[in-house]
């Protein structure tokens, strides 16, 4: 019950704060063109995944952080706890960051929690960049919240 209240509660914030970084553009920012929004998303082939590429304001608007996979004991890997991400059907989840401003969602499997770090026992190799600080704002870019569509 706890894990649903929680689960509940963080998909809250999600869409909440994805329509902070979808739904809104700063009249300031000369980064962006007439009409283009803060983010581009685009499909990952063979799946139903997709890149969210930020622009450089979107990125200081949201506060975007990362932090590399770890190696752990035992084979395993570790990740800050903050870079865990739950979708709502409890799957767990990081954001990596391949590239410049580039990011995709990808499937862990956590064995263990301890204080501030996960333990993954699959996900994606250590020294791999993850999203700490912004993965709910990216989640909502990928699924269009906040889009007029």
């Amino acid at each position: 019950m706890a894990r649903a209240t929680s689960l509940a509660r963080r998909v809250g914030a999600v869409l909440v704060a994805c329509l902070a970084l979808v739904g809104c553009t700063s009249a300031a920012s000369h980064e962006a063109s007439e009409g283009e929004g803060p983010a581009t998303v685009e499909a990952v082939s063979g799946t139903n995944l997709r890149t969210v590429t930020l622009t450089a304001d979107a990125v200081r608007r949201i506060g975007l952080a990362l932090a590399p996979v770890t190696k752990v004991a035992r084979g395993q890997t570790g990740i800050p706890y903050s870079a865990l991400f739950y979708d709502p059907d409890g799957a767990e989840w990081v954001f990596t960051n391949p590239e410049g401003r580039t990011f995709v969602r990808k499937p862990i499997t956590v064995a263990r929690i301890e204080g501030d770090t996960a333990f993954l026992s699959d996900g994606p190799e250590a020294g791999t960049d993850v999203v700490t600080v912004g993965g709910p704002e990216l989640y909502g870019a990928e699924l269009g919240v906040g889009d007029d569509e």
